[in-house]
C-alpha cells in the first residue's frame, strides 16, 4: 500500500504540523496494536515519508506521553535509533573511503589541483555534503528526543508538585527507566553538556535533573 500512496502520505506530509498529523494518524487506526503501531511508523521514516523529530513530537505531546510507559514505545524508539545511527555510520564509512581514493588520486597526479573540478573532487565533495547532513541530523534527533521526553517529564514533576503528589508514580517510573536506558545504550553519540544547554537542565524540575542528567553524568564520567 505504501508503493501505491507513497505520493499521496507525500503530499499530506509537507510540513513539521503536517508529519505529526500523519503519526497521529497512524497511532489512532492502529490503536488496538501498538506494535502494528510501530512497524507502520518505521516504514514512514524509512521512506521519509515522516522524521524522527515528527515522531518524537507526536509521541511527547500532552495527548500522547502516556505511551512512554510502554514497552512497545521504546521498542520502537530503540528500533529508530539503531537505524539513524547505522545511517550515519555507514555514511562515515563512506566519507572515509572516498577520502582515501581522492589522496590516492592527488599522489598520481602530484599534488592537488588549483580549482580542480576533477571528477574524484567532485565525488569527494558530494561524500562530505551527504556526511554533514547526516552528522546535522544525528544532533537533531538527540536534541529532539531529550527536549521531548524531558518537556514531557517536568510538566509531570511540577504537576505533581503543584497538587501535593507523589512524582514517582507508575508512569514516572518506568517511563525514566526506559529513556535513561536508551539515552545510556547510545552516551557516546552525543555530547551530554550540548544536550543539556539545549534543554536548559536548571530549568528543569529538580526530580527530571536527579532522576535523568544525575545518572547520566555519572555514565558519562565513565567513558573519559
Amino acid at each position: 500500500l505504501l508503493d501505491k500512496f507513497n505520493w499521496l502520505v507525500a503530499a499530506a506530509a509537507q510540513d513539521g504540523p503536517a508529519r505529526a498529523r500523519v503519526v497521529g494518524a497512524v497511532a489512532a487506526y492502529w490503536r488496538a496494536s501498538p506494535h502494528m503501531t510501530w512497524l507502520v511508523l518505521s516504514k514512514l521514516v524509512r521512506r521519509e515519508l515522516v522524521d524522527p523529530q515528527a515522531l518524537v513530537g507526536w509521541l511527547c505531546s500532552a495527548p500522547e506521553r502516556r505511551r512512554l510507559a510502554w514497552p512497545s514505545t521504546w521498542e520502537g524508539l530503540h528500533l529508530l535509533f539503531e537505524r539513524s545511527l547505522s545511517h550515519f555510520k555507514s555514511v562515515e564509512g563512506e566519507l572515509k573511503a572516498e577520502e582515501d581514493k581522492y589522496a590516492e588520486y592527488v599522489e598520481m597526479i602530484g599534488g592537488e589541483e588549483e580549482g580542480s573540478t576533477s571528477a574524484a573532487g567532485q565525488r569527494l565533495e558530494t561524500k562530505r555534503a551527504i556526511s554533514e547532513r547526516a552528522r546535522r541530523e544525528k544532533k537533531e534527533l538527540f536534541a529532539n528526543f531529550f527536549a521531548g521526553v524531558c518537556g514531557a517529564f517536568d510538566d509531570h514533576a511540577k504537576a505533581a508538585a503543584a497538587a501535593g503528589a507523589p512524582v514517582e508514580t507508575a508512569w514516572w517510573s518506568a517511563a525514566i527507566g526506559h529513556a535513561v536506558g536508551l539515552c545510556r545504550r547510545h552516551i557516546a553519540e552525543y555530547s551530554l553538556s550540548s544536550v543539556e544547554a539545549v534543554v536548559e537542565v536548571d530549568e528543569l524540575a529538580a526530580a527530571v535533573q536527579r532522576s535523568v542528567f544525575e545518572r547520566l553524568r555519572e555514565v558519562s564520567a565513565w567513558q573519559l
